[in-house]
């Protein structure tokens, strides 16, 4: 399914896509909520476009941030994958670890 969604991207010639995730598989493979699902993961390191995903927080943890990753280039990291959190009521970006 995953190597199909990557295929059919660039059969299309999407100029980017967009993903919900749960991070069901996350969870299970023991990873802290900044990781991406095995679908995701994939897709964000395979596919030829940009890749954004979209995760929302847990209602317990919910407050007013949504989790983005964004394949942006090679600079931010070996995979070229960084984690960003937006405030989703003021449409900025938050602080994170990194900044």
């Amino acid at each position: 399914m995953k190597e199909r969604l990557c295929l059919e991207v660039e059969r299309l010639g999407l100029s980017a896509i967009i993903m919900g995730s749960q991070g069901f598989d996350a969870v299970r493979r023991g990873n802290d909520d900044s990781r991406l699902g095995n679908v995701n993961d994939y897709c964000v390191h395979q596919c030829v476009c940009p890749v954004i995903v979209v995760r929302y927080l847990e209602e317990k943890d919910a407050v007013t941030e949504a989790i983005l990753a964004v394949k942006e280039g090679e600079e931010d990291d070996e995979y070229g994958v960084v984690v960003r959190r937006y405030n989703s009521r003021e449409g900025r970006r938050a602080k994170t670890k990194r900044d």
